[in-house]
């Protein structure tokens, strides 16, 4: 009998001789939409006896536990809620609405979860108005989500990835007791609240904006104390649209926004604007079927009231806080938006409207947008600097926006050109600069 205890004893010892007394915890914890790392991510230390080991990132993106003792349990808990705006824009509304509809479903469970932001299990008409106030700023997280950032256990598999609500979705990992391995790692998939298109910032600081810019518009002026004026903000290349958000910043102690009126956007009402703080005009605009936008439409017209005297351009700027103010595309592109301020008596003359070149000056070729009531022939020349025509183009065009490309063999050399536009018994004139 002592035989054998004593044999039953060398085998139990020998089964845990090749445990490791002490292993390194990795917790590595990636975006769902592309695997960048997340920075900021919130892992809690481990309390042990006579000691408290706290996670350390590494050169890899991912946090690491030093010499944690094995014979313990770890539960690894991710946590991040900061910056509940990041990636949410109303490119995110167009998708989703579009989900909703049937046009175009949502790609991914991961991308079905990011959908709903009001936690309700389900993708509904609720989370876009959600998304909206928060990107206009009347919200500053989402009411019904305590989180920014959701967490999954990157080795789950969902039963049905059409509806990830089915199941219980695990944001935990609990290590075992025993390990024999010295280094154990464990990810996970973040998936940032409301940000549908994946353009939220992942890691601890943006990277440089050099997104092509999209202008908007806005006529300068000098306003005496008490003067009120209207200023039509519109878009400075024309094309086609699917979702627009800007931030203006009025200074407050310049100009008092007396209202803002919508534009001629489809489906744009007063829902889409709202003053944050004083003297901040945030709007956003979005519709699941891309619009042709031109540069004679108004996006928005605001009735201001000048506080002191004042130039409008020393007045207005986009917002360097809260949303970013961008334009997307048809394909969920963006573009940066920046604010020109035109000289109010460069409207076109004589009734023709919406007249807009882009680019304008040039280094090649440029387009003339514009917008007619009618069908109409409309004729276009360029002439330089000594009267002679060095261009000329004839077409019927249809009534609405239209775009009249002049290409770049249009200007023999560099210089100033000037352009007239006919349309009936309209026309219009003005200078275009080739570099």
């Amino acid at each position: 009998m002592k035989n054998i205890i004593t044999l039953c004893f060398a085998i139990f010892a020998g089964a845990f001789s090749g445990f490791s007394q002490n292993f390194d915890l990795h917790v590595c914890v990636e975006t769902a939409c592309d695997g960048a790392p997340i920075g900021g991510v919130q892992l809690s230390p481990y309390y042990l006896p006579g000691d408290t080991i706290f996670p350390m990132p590494d050169s890899n993106g991912c946090y690491v536990y030093h010499g944690l003792p094995s014979g313990t349990a770890y539960l690894v808990a991710p946590g991040k809620n900061d910056d509940a705006l990041n990636g949410v824009n109303a490119m995110d509304l167009v998708l989703v609405s579009r989900h909703i509809l049937g046009i175009q479903p949502l790609p991914s469970p991961y991308s079905l979860m990011a959908a709903d932001v009001n936690m309700s299990g389900s993708i509904t008409a609720f989370d876009i108005v959600e998304s909206r106030k928060l990107i206009l700023g009347i919200y500053t997280q989402f009411p019904n989500n305590g989180v920014s950032w959701r967490f999954v256990d990157a080795d789950f598999t969902f039963p049905n990835p059409q509806n990830p609500f089915q199941s219980l979705v695990p944001g935990t990992v609990t290590v075992p007791d025993f390990w024999i391995d010295s280094v154990v790692t464990v990810s996970f998939k973040g998936i940032k609240t409301g940000d549908v298109d994946c353009s939220a910032i992942p890691a601890f600081a943006p990277s440089a904006d050099d997104r092509e810019a999209v202008a908007l518009t806005i006529p300068d002026a000098r306003l005496q104390r008490g003067e009120v004026v209207d200023l039509p903000i519109r878009l400075g290349q024309a094309g086609e649209w699917s979702a627009l958000q800007s931030a203006f910043y009025f200074d407050p102690e310049l100009l008092e926004i007396q209202s803002v009126t919508p534009g001629s956007l489809p489906g744009m009402d007063t829902s889409d604007f709202a003053l944050s703080r004083a003297g901040a005009l945030n709007m956003v605009w979005f519709d699941i079927v891309p619009q042709q936008i031109g540069g004679d439409e108004n996006l928005v017209t605001v009735r201001v009231r000048a506080l002191a005297p004042v130039r409008v351009s020393d007045a207005i700027s986009l917002s360097a806080t809260g949303m970013l103010s961008e334009i997307f595309s048809e394909a969920g592109t963006s573009h940066k938006i920046q604010l020109e301020f035109t000289d109010s008596r460069t409207v076109a003359e004589n009734g023709i409207t919406g007249i807009a070149f882009q680019p304008n000056p040039t280094q090649a070729g440029t387009t003339i947008s514009l917008r007619l009531a009618g069908p109409e022939t409309v004729s276009v020349s360029l002439t330089d600097l000594s009267g002679r025509i060095v261009w000329t183009d004839r077409r019927n065009l249809d009534a609405g926006t239209n775009m009249v490309d002049i290409p770049a063999t249009a200007f023999p050399q560099a210089g100033l050109y000037l352009w007239r536009l006919s349309a009936g018994d309209k026309s219009a004139n003005g200078k275009v600069f080739k570099y």
